[in-house]
C-alpha cells in the first residue's frame, strides 16, 4: 500500500503540481501537504464507515458516575474517532425513541458514553488508522481526492480545479461506498417505536 507522501503525491498529481520527496520538504507544496495529512485523514475516517478502520471493544465502567439520568459511564478509546454501535444498538440504524427523538439506552458526551448498559459495554467505531499500510485502495483515492480539494486553493488559487477535484471527490466516495457494502453481509434496518407501536 502507499506511504504518507505517496498518498500526497496523488493528491499533488490531481492538482497538477510537481511531486515532492518527503512531507519534510521544505517547500510549499509539501509544507501545505503536512498540515493539512492527519486532519483531512482523521476527517475522511470519520465521514464513512470504512471496513478496515472498524474494530471492537469492551469498555469498563469507570467509577465516577454521570450527574443525573444514566447509572455509569464509560470512557471512549483514545484512538475512536466515531462510534458506530453500543451494545447491540447501532447509531445510524435504530434505537431512536421516535415519540421523544431521544436515544434511551446510552448518551455520547465528550469523550465518554453515558448509559444504563451493564459493564463491560461491547462497542464497535472508527479508529484512528496512522499507518498507510493499513489503507484500502479506495480510501486512498478518497483521501487524495480530500488532500487535493483542501490545499487548492493554496498551491493553485484555481476555483475550477477545486471543483473539479470535487467532482472527482464524489465519484471516488461512491466507488468506495459501493465496494465497502459489497464486503459486508446485508444489514437489516432496525423498527423504530413508530412501526413497533402499530403491532
Amino acid at each position: 500500500m502507499p506511504s504518507d507522501v505517496e498518498i500526497a503525491n496523488r493528491a499533488l498529481q490531481k492538482l497538477g503540481e510537481a511531486r515532492i520527496s518527503s512531507l519534510e520538504d521544505n517547500i510549499k507544496a509539501a509544507r501545505e501537504m503536512k498540515a493539512a495529512y492527519s486532519i483531512v485523514r482523521n476527517a475522511e475516517l470519520r465521514a464513512h464507515r470504512w471496513n478496515f478502520a472498524i474494530k471492537r471493544v469492551s469498555l469498563p465502567a469507570l467509577s465516577s458516575v454521570p450527574a443525573h439520568t444514566f447509572n455509569q459511564e464509560f470512557q471512549l478509546p483514545s484512538d475512536c474517532l466515531r462510534v458506530l454501535e453500543v451494545g447491540n444498538v447501532r447509531l445510524d440504524l435504530g434505537g431512536i425513541d421516535y415519540r421523544t427523538g431521544m436515544e434511551s439506552l446510552f448518551q455520547i458526551e465528550g469523550r465518554k458514553i453515558l448509559s444504563d448498559l451493564s459493564a463491560p459495554l461491547p462497542i464497535r467505531y472508527v479508529y484512528e488508522v496512522t499507518d498507510s499500510g493499513q489503507f484500502d485502495a479506495c480510501f486512498v483515492d478518497s483521501f487524495a481526492c480530500r488532500l487535493a480539494i483542501e490545499t487548492c486553493e493554496a498551491l493553485t488559487q484555481s476555483t475550477s480545479k477545486k471543483q473539479e477535484i470535487k467532482r472527482d471527490y464524489m465519484r471516488s466516495i461512491r466507488a468506495a461506498k459501493l465496494t465497502d457494502a459489497i464486503e459486508n453481509p446485508p444489514e437489516g434496518l432496525a423498527a423504530s417505536t413508530l412501526e413497533l407501536a402499530r403491532l
